[in-house]
């Protein structure tokens, strides 16, 4: 028999040969690690006649995939659909793979947390996005990948992404309000003096309601996290205020968006001096010849929300 096409020359080819069942040949280097090879051959009978078989040919790829890379892509908490989008901080688990990779054949991939051999990795066609599920405790998430072709090319290391995760809302939230009698008033509408903490807060939000009232209420935008603050009591700027039992919330987020739960104060506010007030010397006459003298108090009658006159000067 005879062997001949796109292999090299040993002793076994391109010349005739004792005939063999099976034979090992060497095929020629690719062009650019891939190539398609073709192998002819030719028999010939003890008489000298000849026959040529029909030739065979093989995809031959002795390269790896090249220009491997792997991005994950997490979300911020939000409502599914309007989530935004973020590379370095996920509030979900399910976080997306995207994968590049070149090589002339179809590619395969192994994705895992933990860390890969690529020569035994379990592998899978790969795809440009594939999700892929991180352990469900919050840290630094690192995830790994290996890819093959075909041919079984595998890429000698793996390569990496990291992103944290984050579910954990902000915690030990607390709001505390200043301007305030012993008994919880105050005048202060303008700006009240609140004072805010929680861990892990980078933004907050303010807001009040009141008591009894379904148009009397305000919910501030979120702004960079402070431990201290003012807010107006009034449903906009520069209006008049109503006097009342105010509830004065806020709420906490962190980079990953998530909120923590709305924490409140109460205030009551009076911005309504007390009810007129008449004084008596004496027993009213316009007449004395005493030095001491008493002072009667004759506090005028109160309507709606107010406070109690707790102090007096004459």
């Amino acid at each position: 028999m005879y062997i001949d096409g796109d292999v090299s020359d040993t002793a076994e080819t391109k010349e005739w040969i004792d005939f063999a069942g099976t034979l090992q040949v060497t095929l020629t280097d690719p062009a650019g690690g891939n190539e398609i090879k073709t192998i002819s051959a030719k028999f010939r009978d003890s008489a000298g006649n000849e026959v040529d078989a029909q030739p065979v040919s093989v995809i031959y790829d002795n390269a790896a995939p090249s220009g491997v890379a792997i991005s994950l892509e997490g979300e911020l908490a939000g409502k599914e659909g309007q989530r935004p989008k973020s590379s370095s901080i996920t509030a979900y688990p399910i976080v997306t793979a995207t994968l590049t990779a070149t090589d002339p054949l179809d590619i395969q991939v192994a994705l895992s947390e933990s860390s890969l051999t690529c020569a035994s990795a379990n592998y899978e066609p790969m795809a440009p996005s594939m999700p892929i599920v991180l352990s469900a405790t919050d840290g630094t998430k690192t995830v790994y990948a290996c890819f093959k072709d075909k041919a079984g090319n595998y890429t000698s290391s793996p390569v990496g992404d990291t992103i944290t995760l984050d579910m954990t809302v902000p915690s030990s939230a607390t709001i505390t309000v200043g301007d305030l009698s012993d008994t919880g008033w105050t005048k202060q509408y303008q700006a009240l003096q609140v004072t805010l903490s929680a861990t892990d807060a980078t933004e907050m939000r303010l807001g009040f309601w009141l008591d009894g009232s379904q148009t009397v209420k305000r919910e501030f935008p979120f702004k960079t996290y402070s431990t201290s603050d003012t807010i107006p009591l009034t449903v906009t700027d520069g209006a008049p205020p109503v006097d009342g039992r105010y509830h004065v919330w806020t709420e906490f987020k962190d980079t990953a968006n998530n909120v923590s739960p709305r924490i409140e104060t109460f205030v009551m506010l009076d911005t309504t001096p007390p009810a007129s007030t008449t004084i008596q010397l004496g027993d009213g006459s316009p007449y004395t010849n005493d030095q001491v003298l008493t002072v009667g108090v004759f506090p005028g009658s109160e309507t709606g929300f107010h406070s109690s006159i707790v102090s007096m000067r004459v």
